[in-house]
């Protein structure tokens, strides 16, 4: 295994390991049998929401699997899924472009700028999904955007993955569709991530 897949597959098996531990660590011994299950679309009212961006994400969580009695730590790493996404969005956004001008202009001089930029990209999705699976721990409730921000975030870092071996193809074909899949999954993202932070329709 070469030694820059290494922290990616640690990063992956934390994700896994911190995903069932967070509940667990989280909600204290609380038994959640037998309780009434909200959806993530039920209106908030002042008293319930708070000013962070992934308010009403916690409070249907909360909602569906009753109040969280976490240790600050946890509360800590909950907190930096936002402040890691913008780093893979960035990243595989400008590795897109550049590998566009590489196409129009028929030369490869972009070539080494966008392979860094993709193990970049792929670094920072592995962390951004992470940290994403551990601010929700094994809950897979929530509505429609919640379910496609979860799951097209956990496939761009596995399409980020993908990447990397394809970088060592002669042709560059597989890779520019693969990065061109990455980049459109990435907009939606955004916008997904929008509607969980700020409501539906935010961009109106």
């Amino acid at each position: 295994m070469t030694l820059w897949f290494r922290p990616l597959v640690f990063a992956l098996l934390a994700t896994l390991v911190l995903a069932i531990a967070s509940p667990s660590a989280a909600h204290g011994s609380n038994s959640h049998e037998d309780k009434p299950v909200a959806t993530a679309t039920e209106p908030l009212s002042s008293s319930t929401a708070s000013e962070t961006p992934t308010a009403s994400v916690t409070v249907a969580m909360e909602a569906e699997t009753g109040p969280r009695e976490e240790p600050g730590a946890l509360r800590f790493l909950r907190g930096l899924h936002p402040a890691t996404v913008h780093f893979p969005i960035a990243f595989f956004l400008l590795a897109g472009l550049l590998e566009t001008l590489a196409i129009s202009r028929q030369r490869d001089s972009f070539r080494s700028s966008v392979d860094v930029l993709i193990v970049a990209g792929t670094v920072g999705a592995v962390f951004a999904t992470t940290f994403g699976w551990v601010h929700t721990g094994a809950w897979l409730g929530g509505d429609a955007p919640m379910q496609w921000h979860r799951w097209t975030g956990t496939g761009v870092a596995f399409a980020g993955l993908a990447l990397l071996p394809a970088m060592r193809f002669k042709s560059r074909g597989p890779l520019r569709i693969l990065l061109a899949c990455v980049c459109s999954a990435l907009v939606v993202q955004g916008y997904l991530g929008g509607e969980l932070a700020h409501g539906s329709n935010h961009l109106m």
